[in-house]
């Protein structure tokens, strides 16, 4: 059974996906990232058994994503476990401040 499935470090194009599995419990882990709001289908990765923990990058920023996390079990994909969140802003408007600044700095 997965537990404790977590996303963190969530910044403008990436967050960090993070479980507990009890080892030796699965064959491998499967993770599909989509789009929350269309449902679109959006990356999958695979996982290694050993596997706890997955940075998931090249997101788009301000987007609600969902992350199932399947885990295969005998061969068998087992109903996933899943978590919300919404890739920041705070990067790119940093990003953009920063060049506003410095162009008024230089046309002074």
């Amino acid at each position: 059974m997965v537990t404790n499935f977590t996303i963190s470090d969530v910044s403008w194009d990436s967050f960090l996906l993070s479980w507990s599995a009890e080892d030796g419990a699965f064959q491998a882990f499967l993770i599909e990232v989509t789009d929350a709001e269309t449902g679109a289908e959006w990356q999958n990765h695979t996982a290694p058994a050993s596997a706890r923990s997955l940075t998931i990058s090249g997101l788009s920023p301000t987007t609600w994503y969902r992350a199932n996390l399947y885990g295969l079990y005998r061969g068998a994909i087992l109903d996933p476990v899943f978590a919300d969140t919404i890739t920041g802003i705070n990067a790119v408007n940093t990003k953009v401040s920063l060049f506003l600044f410095h162009l008024s700095s230089y046309t002074e």
